[in-house]
């Protein structure tokens, strides 16, 4: 990288000289240059031999030769470069420029940082392939070498560099397929409901929020046309998850079926649910890591959770090292819906952040604020709140 740039300044001062004297690059000055740009990048002392600077120069650019005046040697174009140049080809010149692009885009989605719950000096330069952060760069202050050493990298290409990265990887993920699995995919699948209960605080939030027309759920009923106000009464949604879980049992399928039914549950074969049921669980979100207990146990070494709420990826991370003390190897939560849904490896993130935030996850998601951001003392600032302790 940093002698294409050293290229690119001696090609582009040679073009902006024309119709003027002819440039003469003094090979010393040119390895002074090369020097100085390897030290700001970081490389310690580095040792520039100036013939081997001077072969590769004449090697990529045909058009310089070489000319010796006492110790010196100076580099100048011969006197029919214009031509070269003119006649240069535009169609070579866009491989080049979507051969780079490739290039550097296989960098970016190459690149991994995995982050350690601290912020160290060279964060943000690390969150970006050195590639993509070096083309900004040249393309916001220049390609050739004085302007780098002049500049270097700012703020703006390190912000220009990571919204270029964020948006590569998303708009990758969207054209990722998925496939549908066949119903006989997993040897088991639980599927756990909520329970609403009268004398609960869910309950009495629940009441804030209103309360909807309460309809009887059976085989013949129509499906409601306001869902919103269906939903609202917590005797429409335990009616109809009790109908769906009856249903569920039924299907035609191979694979192990269980399906919470309040605080019991149903299964679609002859098997001992005491391990899951009765449960005293409200939230499905605590209520189905019983359920995982219970299939580890089972001897599941993989498990996938399908959850859209960032409450399920906590308690996952906090609960995964019980779970593998059972024997569970990966714990995977599929999280979202669409073109927007990725999978979280539960188990590489408590290996990446170690035993000590594993433990101390709920405990910060709790205080924070992250669950509920209006929680007095921390009214819309509970995330920040968090990162800014995990930090100290």
């Amino acid at each position: 990288m940093t002698f294409s740039e050293l290229v690119t300044y001696i090609t582009e001062t040679k073009n902006a000289s024309e119709g003027s004297d002819p440039p003469v690059f003094r090979l010393g000055d040119l390895c002074c240059l090369y020097k100085e740009r390897l030290e700001q990048l970081g490389i310690k002392s580095p040792n520039t031999h100036a013939t081997r600077v001077k072969e590769q120069l004449l090697f990529h650019i045909p058009e310089l030769e070489a000319h010796h005046q006492g110790r010196d040697v100076l580099l100048v174009f011969k006197t029919d470069v214009g031509k070269i140049i003119a006649q240069a080809s535009k169609y070579g010149e866009a491989m080049h420029v979507a051969k780079a692009a490739g290039i550097i885009r296989n960098d970016m989605l190459k690149h991994k940082r995995p982050f350690n719950g601290t912020f160290h000096d060279g964060c943000l330069a690390d969150s970006v392939p050195a590639s993509l952060l070096q083309f900004v760069c040249m393309i916001e202050n220049g390609a050739d070498i004085k302007s780098q050493l002049e500049h270097g990298i700012s703020k703006s290409t390190l912000a220009i560099s990571q919204l270029v990265q964020y948006n590569c990887f998303a708009r990758t993920k969207k054209k990722t397929q998925f496939h549908r699995h066949s119903k006989d995919k997993y040897e088991r699948v639980d599927v756990v409901f909520d329970v609403y209960k009268k004398l609960s605080l869910k309950s009495e939030t629940r009441t804030k929020r209103g309360r909807g027309i309460r309809r009887r759920v059976t085989g013949t009923t129509k499906t409601p046309q306001n869902w919103r106000s269906f939903l609202r009464d917590d005797s429409n949604k335990s009616e109809l998850f009790n109908f769906l879980a009856d249903r569920m049992c039924d299907a035609d399928t191979t694979s192990t079926i269980i399906v919470t039914r309040g605080d019991n549950a149903i299964s679609n074969k002859v098997r001992s649910l005491d391990a899951v049921a009765p449960c005293s669980h409200e939230e499905a979100d605590t209520r189905v890591f019983v359920h995982a207990r219970d299939a580890t146990s089972q001897g599941s070494k993989s498990i996938t959770i399908k959850a859209n709420d960032t409450n399920v990826v906590v308690i996952a991370v906090s609960t995964m090292p019980s779970l593998q003390e059972l024997g569970l190897e990966k714990l995977w939560i599929a999280f979202g819906q669409g073109a927007s849904a990725w999978w979280i490896p539960v188990h590489e993130v408590v290996s990446s952040i170690g035993p000590e935030k594993v433990g101390g996850i709920m405990f910060f998601h709790a205080f924070t604020g992250c669950d509920v951001v209006s929680l007095s003392g921390f009214r819309g600032k509970g995330k920040n709140c968090m990162a800014d302790m995990e930090c100290m």
